[in-house]
């Protein structure tokens, strides 16, 4: 899909919460890597930003900025996104990481910057209802 992306030259866009993930994962995922000779001395922490650097240098993304819009929810405010992500959660009925995943990209798509998602995640492929939150 990245490669389709990029053939066409679209623009690949990702929320913080990518990020924060891509963090998560590669700190997971750590040992099972080959690192060269010049990562391998660093401190795990240090190591981890590397990888991710690398891999966002890669991927080349623009990452968005959060938008520290608060919404009511109830009985008390919430960052825009957690209300975008609890609205969503009783059609979807996904994981609240998933959620917020398709509440971004859902941000993105209202403001016309995106009309695609990217995912490896087999949940979020599988859910039909979630196609028709763009």
């Amino acid at each position: 899909m990245l490669k389709k992306l990029r053939s066409e030259q679209r623009e690949i866009i990702i929320s913080p919460l990518a990020v924060a993930e891509l963090f998560s994962v590669i700190s997971r995922r750590i040992h099972q890597y080959k690192l060269p000779p010049h990562i391998k001395h660093l401190d795990e922490k240090t190591k981890v930003s590397v990888l991710v650097r690398q891999a966002l240098s890669i991927l080349n993304p623009r990452v968005i900025d959060d938008e520290p819009r608060l919404e009511q929810l109830n009985e008390f405010k919430a960052f825009h996104i957690f209300a975008k992500t609890v609205d969503l959660a009783h059609k979807l009925k996904l994981k609240a990481l998933d959620l917020m995943h398709i509440a971004y990209t859902t941000n993105l798509a209202s403001k016309g910057l995106a009309n695609t998602i990217v995912t490896l995640d087999k949940e979020i492929k599988e859910k039909e209802p979630f196609r028709s939150c763009f």
